[in-house]
């Protein structure tokens, strides 16, 4: 069985590649790099892919399969000018995580191990 959210980051990776196209470094222990202007010197920037755990909920409503980079007329030309934050915030999503009897378990033998 694949990872949770190996489909989509297969997908990720690819619209990061059609984005930055030549700007595009490549991949290396499971991170993007890709080169971008830092006032007049390239460097490189490194971005982690994960499925988070407990994942953001943006507040301005996301319809039907229209994106957020879309709802902003996002582009590439736009990255270094803030549109990705206009009008839209990321809070944390207040969903109960529910904790597994294993990791309950993995708990439990670490206070006796540890003699708490």
């Amino acid at each position: 069985m694949a990872a949770k959210g190996s489909i989509a980051k297969t997908e990720v990776i690819k619209r990061v590649k059609e984005a930055f196209g030549d700007d595009f470094v490549g991949e290396s222990g499971g991170k993007l790099y890709v080169w971008a202007n830092d006032g007049g010197e390239q460097v490189q920037i490194a971005m982690a892919l994960t499925c988070p755990k407990v994942p953001l909920e943006v507040t301005a409503p996301v319809e039907k399969k229209e994106t957020i980079a879309a709802q902003t007329n996002w582009n590439v030309g736009a990255w270094g000018n803030g549109a990705w934050d206009a009008g839209f915030s990321a809070i944390p999503v207040t969903k109960k995580v529910e904790i597994t009897q294993e990791e309950r378990d993995n708990i439990e033998n670490l206070i006796k191990k540890l003699d708490l």
